[in-house]
């Protein structure tokens, strides 16, 4: 099978591995499409504290096809179209007894602590593995793994129908944050300053959107949510500059999340949460939320499969990924076709 094998910072190749061996509780799938996310460039630059070097195949929103799978209660059969969960918890610490094995103290995740999805055949639980309806365009079953990011941080924060929500950064990540806020029944305020990306989600259905570079946000802010601040900020940025000023633009007694992964090292003014008496949550990964999010994209709720990609062959990954370190604005959502023709 081929791979995408990242053996240190800047240093990818595509290279030949042996294919899987089938294994009891697992199935093998055919990779079609694998995205690409923040963390993964992160590790690409060598900047991400998390990745683990060699990585053998980078990746972990990938969809395709079972073509091997061990007997299993899930109902998983060859041919069965399907996502894949990437986390996997040990099951023993605090956090896996409670449930949320995506904040595991000893987290393995695909294309970051073990093998990855951007590779032609992948081997994974199948207590991990989704079935995809079938009407769904690879596109869409791509996109359901970055979709739980989304609704993971609206769960963090509790969104409830016709409260505002502030998202900052509108990356795909963003976007996704803002699309199941107003699948709720709640109203998004996507902030970012690149003109392209507010476009698109206007173009989305979000109504609010406003470039934060042009200054007076809180002004505009107050404009929309009847002369109050949002109920709810959600930071999908990780800008240092972001995360200081996040909690002034959130009313009394409402709550922030952060999502971003820092890029920097980041001040909080704590007198904020203090003043406003805010709640404050981190949100990682996700955990539970892969049938919910396939039902919003198969719903026609979130239209995850329309935010703008570009694809590219496994066979020009290397390439591509020195492309999005050097410009990462020209690309919302980086998609690598991994399927042999």
């Amino acid at each position: 099978m081929k791979v995408l094998y990242l053996e240190a910072p800047r240093k990818a190749s595509v290279r030949e591995f042996p294919d899987p061996e089938l294994k009891d509780g697992h199935a093998i799938v055919e990779v079609e499409l694998c995205g690409v996310c923040g963390t993964d460039l992160g590790g690409f630059k060598g900047v991400s504290p998390v990745i683990r070097y060699p990585v053998v195949g980078m990746g972990h929103e990938a969809a395709g096809r079972i073509v091997e799978v061990a007997p299993n209660a899930k109902g998983l059969r060859i041919g069965d179209k399907v996502c894949m969960e990437p986390y996997i918890g040990c099951g023993a610490c605090y956090a896996c007894r409670l449930g949320r094995y995506n904040a595991c103290e000893n987290l393995s995740t695909c294309g970051v602590h073990r093998p990855g999805m951007m590779a032609t055949k992948f081997r994974h639980p199948v207590t991990h593995i989704h079935k995809l309806p079938e009407r769904l365009t690879w596109e869409e079953g791509v996109m359901v793994e970055p979709l739980t990011i989304g609704i993971h941080a609206n769960h963090r924060a509790g969104v409830q129908a016709g409260e505002r929500v502030l998202v900052v950064g509108a990356g795909s990540i963003g976007m996704l944050a803002a699309l199941v806020s107003q699948a709720y029944g709640a109203v998004p305020i996507l902030v970012d300053p690149i003109e392209s990306r507010l476009a698109l989600a206007r173009g989305l259905g979000i109504r609010h959107v406003f470039n934060n570079a042009a200054g007076n946000l809180a002004e505009r802010l107050r404009s929309v949510c009847a002369g109050e601040l949002p109920h709810v900020a959600i930071d999908c940025s990780g800008s240092g500059a972001a995360v200081a000023a996040l909690a002034t633009f959130v009313r009394s007694a409402g709550r922030v999340v952060f999502v971003g992964w820092p890029k920097a090292e980041c001040t909080l003014d704590l007198s904020w949460f203090l003043k406003k008496e805010l709640d404050l949550f981190g949100s990682r990964n996700s955990h539970g939320e892969f049938p919910e999010s396939i039902d919003l994209i198969a719903g026609g709720k979130v239209e995850a499969g329309k935010l703008s990609m570009t694809t590219v062959p496994l066979a020009e990954a290397p390439e591509f990924l020195e492309k999005l370190v050097a410009r990462p604005e020209d690309c919302l959502k980086a998609i690598i076709r991994v399927r042999d023709d």
